[in-house]
């Protein structure tokens, strides 16, 4: 994804500005570094940094205190960053997957994974992230809520909806340049018992999860009304703090790092 240039400055310009992407985004970044607080630094990845938006956040926040490594599988994206972050002292960019991440064992005392693993093979993804965190490291990682109202409809009706519409402009002769219903899905989502049940398997011991993004409006009414989409999380983002916070639509799971991690093998 994002491999061409403008692919990446798209993603930019639409995480920066102030409707629902940049919005979600921003809480998401806001989180991970309220999690962070309390690290007391050290070497840091961010794996699948795409532009370097969270990088740029921890390198002005909190200058010195981390040696940040921002690692994405696009070259675009890792362009951009580079032109974002300039000169930040202590950052180093690299082009890499995250399922063979080019690192060695125990390297980083923090590893953080916003928004990657619904897009990877999550089991090689992971144990890629125990291998090269330290022992005792902190390991973030963000996921979309599969069971969230937002998640569950998308799933059920709107998805399936796009792709009977698709089926029938093609079926009609509608051009491939006028199609509306053509849109490919390929989100792989996990609930929290599944992603922690994985994380242990590799050696990664899940401490807490934070469910964040109570977004109620579901597609496409959510693209119709951005505005609105962004007032109601607002007004409903204390409801995470609930008992109700299972209807957010995403949840970040903290972990530490077992022992010694293992090679490749």
């Amino acid at each position: 994804m994002y491999g061409a240039d403008w692919a990446a400055a798209g993603y930019v310009a639409a995480h920066q500005a102030p409707g629902p992407i940049g919005h979600f985004f921003r809480g998401r970044v806001a989180l991970v570094a309220e999690i962070l607080a309390g690290h007391p630094g050290g070497a840091l990845l961010d794996a699948g940094c795409g532009p370097g938006i969270m990088v740029r956040h921890l390198a002005d926040r909190r200058p010195g205190e981390f040696a940040i490594t921002g690692l994405d599988r696009s070259g675009a994206m890792i362009a951009e960053a580079r032109r974002i972050l300039g000169d930040a002292p202590g950052v180093e960019l690299r082009v890499g997957r995250i399922e063979a991440m080019p690192s060695h064992d125990a390297r980083y005392d923090a590893v953080v994974v916003m928004g990657v693993l619904e897009y990877v093979e999550v089991v090689a993804a992971l144990r890629e992230v125990a291998r090269v965190t330290r022992p005792d490291g902190v390991v973030t990682v963000t996921m979309l809520n599969p069971w969230s109202p937002y998640r569950t409809w998308e799933r059920a009706v709107y998805l399936p909806v796009r792709r009977m519409r698709s089926i029938a402009e093609k079926l009609l002769g509608v051009p491939p340049e006028r199609r509306r219903g053509e849109w490919r899905n390929c989100v792989r989502l996990l609930g929290e018992r599944d992603l922690t049940r994985l994380m242990r398997a590799v050696g990664l011991s899940p401490q807490r999860t934070v469910y964040f993004d109570m977004n109620l409006l579901v597609p496409p009414i959510d693209r119709m009304v951005p505005g609105l989409a962004v007032t109601l999380e607002r007004l409903l983002a204390p409801l995470t703090r609930t008992r109700l916070r299972r209807l957010a639509t995403s949840y970040a799971v903290v972990a530490r790092r077992d022992g010694a991690p293992a090679g490749r093998g």
